[in-house]
């Protein structure tokens, strides 16, 4: 089962990868931006998307905090990958810079949205009275979690371009 657990998980997070691509390249062509990366950097992307979780991840090792804090500060990698391109690095470290002064607002919309994406983790189908109960309450949960995650991917295009582009009123920027 280990095998196959494995390329599960490895299709799954391609998977992701390429919905967060296709999402965040249609959020950027909305607000008139030419994203550069295209489905071919689903690698790119995919290897990003493992260093920030292994960042994130010894960060929380070191206290919790660190690894929030990480997390705030590398929220706008991936759109930052999809619009500018440049490569994995340069992508964390402009995060980095951008949120300078935002990180908190990145962290309240990552905590936010990363505990909709979590929620199937609080089904315990086991003691449900009754599977139908268990598979409708764990069939809400993944409509949530898959709500955090694009969720997740919009709003960090939303932050990234009020950022670079600041807007007067968020009806500009939510259209």
């Amino acid at each position: 089962m280990g095998g196959n657990a494995a390329v599960i998980w490895l299709m799954h997070g391609f998977g992701l990868t390429f919905a967060e691509i296709w999402i965040t390249r249609e959020a950027l062509r909305a607000e008139g931006c030419r994203p550069v990366l295209t489905f071919a950097g689903i690698f790119t992307l995919y290897l990003l998307s493992l260093i920030v979780g292994l960042g994130i991840f010894f960060g929380l090792l070191l206290f919790i905090l660190p690894g929030l804090y990480f997390a705030a500060r590398w929220y706008l990698a991936g759109a930052i990958l999809v619009q500018e391109g440049g490569g994995t690095g340069a992508a964390i470290w402009r995060s980095w810079d951008l949120l300078q002064r935002h990180w908190l607002t990145a962290f309240v919309l990552g905590l936010f949205l990363g505990g909709a994406a979590l929620s199937p983790l609080l089904v315990d189908a086991n003691e449900m009275p009754g599977t139908g109960q268990a598979f409708a309450l764990l069939l809400g949960f993944n409509v949530i979690s898959a709500g955090g995650i694009v969720g997740g991917y919009i709003a960090s295009v939303a932050l990234y371009l009020n950022i670079e582009r600041p807007a007067s009123t968020l009806q500009e920027i939510f259209g």
